[in-house]
Formats: C-alpha cells, structure tokens, sequence
C-alpha cells in the first residue's frame, strides 16, 4: 500500500464538542491524499466515541493510550504515521476546504507553512494572521527565511500551521518533550531548523484555531511543569550557526521566553525561590545583551512580578554587569 503524502496527528483530550467539526473538516478536504491519525489521551467524556463514529473510513485511525499529556500524544502519533508529511492538528480547531490542496501545491520542501484565523469563542471576533510569502532551497537561505519568520512571532512557534517532512524528524530523532507543558511547539520548531535544508512559506489562510479553556492545548499550566523549556531552547539555539543579525532575532526570542517563565514561576510562588532566583538571573544576563520591550518591562518595576525586591536586586545586579560587558 502506497504510502499517503499527508499524515494528520490529532491528539485528543475532553474535546467531545469540537469533534465533528474538526473531523468533518479534514474529510471534506478537496485533496485526498491522507491519512488522519487521532491519539485518544486518556479522555474520560465522550472524545472517543465521537471520533469511532467516522470508523468507517479508511483514512482514520484511532489509538487510545493511558493520558500523557499534548507531547506524549503527538510523538506516539508520530510513530504511527507513514506520510510524506507531518502535521500535528489541534481537535479543536478546523481547516479552511483547500487546506491540504494548498500544501500539496508546495509539497517538495522540508517544511511548508501558511497563516492562520484566529477566532475567538467568547467574543466571536476573528483575526487573520498571514506571513509573507517566502521560501528557499538551501540551509542558509532556509534559516534566514525562518529568522524573518521569527521576528513575526505570531507564526513561528506552532505545529499546527505546518506541514514537516518527516523523513527529517525521523532521521534526525526529533521529537516533542515530555517535561514541557509550554512553548513545546518552539523547541521543536528551534531544533527542526537546525536539520531542514529548504522551505515554503506562503500568504493563504489553512487553519482556523479556536481559543478556548478546554482543550488539552489552553488548559493552566504549573510553572513546574514548563520549566525545562528555557534548556532545551538554549541547547538548540546554541548549535545553530547564525550570522548577527539572525542572532539578534533568535536571541531576543529566547529573552521573551525567559520573561514569560519568570513571570509563570513567580504566580502564586509555587516553585522554591532557588529556582525562582534562577530563573531571575538567567533572565537578567541574557536581558544584558539581548533586551526586549517585554523584558525592559519586567526587569524594572513590572507588577508582573510579586516578589519585587527579588526583581529589583538583579534588575541592578544586572545593570552593572552590563555596563562593564
């Protein structure tokens, strides 16, 4: 049997109400090539049964696992999967009707990416995020072309918007981190840039994504549980080779990741303060060379922060290193 172009990884917990529409948006798809690959993490109402109600189609398969969490659930979907190409969908949200026709028609790079709607459930509000056209066909070329996106922040750091060869995730033993709960899409984003050697970037809308509190994507975080996040992204970024300006964008990416962190850590106090303060001083050294708006802001006198004499002992602490750098 021929191996599909597409492999379509949903992982699903809870999700019973947005099943139909997800699903009957993938099989309503004007291109066919495909394969959908739902991983049941564990849900208790009624997820799984909405999803064997399309069982019948040969295109779908269904794995039930023990609950794991969004990573677990889409790397045992990437095991499963025999498609040219990845991508991994949240349950909650729906494609556009040409969605797949539109990646198929830049199928040939390692990795394919398009904007997105972003709807909200509350208000009813919509918002359309495009990128710029773009693309190229070598690894230079392909980090610039990525960098540019990156700047953008609003379309880099999702899984969801992208189709990903998976012969470079394979071979090259990618994979998403169980010990991160947040910003688990940028990690493998940072990590993958490090082994493609092309990519697509086109200005069409393939993906509505539906904020909502629901899903096994927007639930409350534990600061505890995000907190390898800062590593791994440190690790990835220090083995790409990067010229000074794409450093400057990915560096000061990796400042507003660090901002965030520090804010999590510190709601509610509920990590020790020796990972707090660590978290501090990593942010304030790497804010002495790369800062950002969002980290100027925390640095000195944000409320963001609850512990202010905390913040305001490395805020100087920090400056000074930086005026003898």
């Amino acid at each position: 049997m021929q191996s599909p172009l597409f492999s379509i990884i949903i992982p699903a917990y809870n999700v019973e109400r947005f099943v139909d529409k997800c699903m009957e948006s993938i099989l309503s798809q004007s291109f066919t090539d495909y394969e959908i690959i739902v991983i049941n993490d564990g849900s208790t109402d009624e997820t799984l049964n909405k999803f064997q109600k399309y069982a019948d189609n040969e295109k779908l398969k269904i794995i039930s696992k023990p609950n794991g969490g969004l990573s677990s659930a889409r790397n045992a979907g990437l095991e499963a999967a025999c498609g040219e190409y990845i991508s991994w969908f949240d349950p909650d949200d729906y494609l556009e009707p040409d969605t797949l026709q539109r990646f198929a028609d830049h199928a040939g790079c390692d990795v394919i990416i398009g904007g997105y709607r972003l709807v909200n459930e509350l208000t009813g509000k919509t918002k359309i995020i495009l990128p710029p056209n773009m693309s190229a066909g070598d690894k230079d070329g392909s980090v610039d072309v990525m960098c540019r996106l990156l700047a953008r922040h609003r379309l880099f750091g999702y899984a969801w918007n992208k189709m990903f060869r998976r012969s470079v995730i394979v071979d090259n033993g990618l994979k998403f981190y169980q010990t991160i709960k947040k910003h688990e899409d940028k990690v493998f984003m940072f990590e993958f840039m490090n082994h493609m050697e092309s990519v697509k970037i086109f200005d069409a809308v393939v993906y509505n994504y539906r904020k909502n509190t629901n899903s096994i994507t927007n639930s409350i975080i534990d600061p505890a549980n995000s907190a390898d996040a800062p590593a791994y992204t440190r690790a990835a970024i220090d083995k790409m080779s990067l010229n000074e300006e794409q450093r400057g964008i990915v560096e000061r990416d990796f400042t507003d990741l660090l901002t965030f962190n520090v804010v999590e850590c510190y709601k509610g106090r509920r990590l020790p303060k020796p990972t707090r303060m660590r978290y501090m001083n990593l942010l304030f050294e790497q804010h002495c060379k790369y800062p950002t708006k969002k980290s100027r802001k925390l640095c000195f006198m944000s409320p963001a922060v609850s512990d202010f004499r905390c913040c305001l002992k490395y805020a100087v602490k920090g400056f000074v290193k930086g005026l003898f750098k």
